[in-house]
């Protein structure tokens, strides 16, 4: 299974078909995996490109003929290096869109058929549940059991969000107001 994007992909949409929260790490996989395809371009361009240079234009370069051979040998360098820049980025984003369509695909066709298995109570227990609920028992805030102790009253109930966020904007504002 060792580098293998499309076992990482399957694994993935399984992974967040059981448990919805794996979605946040998605952006961060993609950008690993543009990351190594785009090392491993590079390494193998930098290996072949000694390789894949016509014998002439190692020699043309490195003589000092006419100006408009060099300038047909330039223009011929330049638009390699386009191509190979080019090439790069497809690289780069071929890996996150292979990874991204299949882990989409296995998500979504594990959830269609739970959907067709259970009906509409697969897609309010599993999805919708979750936005309306005013349970906080699992929970893993460390604010937890004093916004459980306060569920049954409105006013502590505001009171300790109150203080919650209070809590937690201090140390973001610090964050955010020092200097760069």
């Amino acid at each position: 299974l060792r580098g293998s994007t499309v076992w990482a992909a399957l694994l993935y949409g399984l992974a967040v078909h059981f448990r919805v929260y794996p979605i946040i790490y998605a952006p961060a996989i993609v950008l690993f995996l543009a990351r190594r395809a785009c090392h491993s371009h590079l390494l193998q361009s930098s290996t072949s490109g000694t390789k894949d240079q016509a014998p002439g234009q190692a020699a043309s370069s490195s003589s000092s003929s006419s100006s408009s051979t060099s300038r047909v040998v330039a223009g011929t360098q330049g638009e390699s290096t386009a191509r190979r820049l080019l090439s790069l980025v497809v690289q780069c984003v071929r890996c996150g869109a292979v990874f991204g369509t299949l882990s989409a695909a296995v998500f979504l066709g594990l959830g269609c058929l739970f959907l067709k298995l259970y009906g509409h109570t697969f897609v309010h227990e599993a999805f919708l549940y979750h936005l309306g609920r005013r349970d906080p028992r699992h929970s893993f805030s460390v604010y937890f059991y004093p916004t459980y102790l306060s569920m049954g009253s409105t006013l502590s109930s505001t009171a300790v969000n109150t203080t919650v966020v209070a809590q937690q904007a201090g140390p973001l504002a610090s964050l955010l107001l020092q200097p760069p």
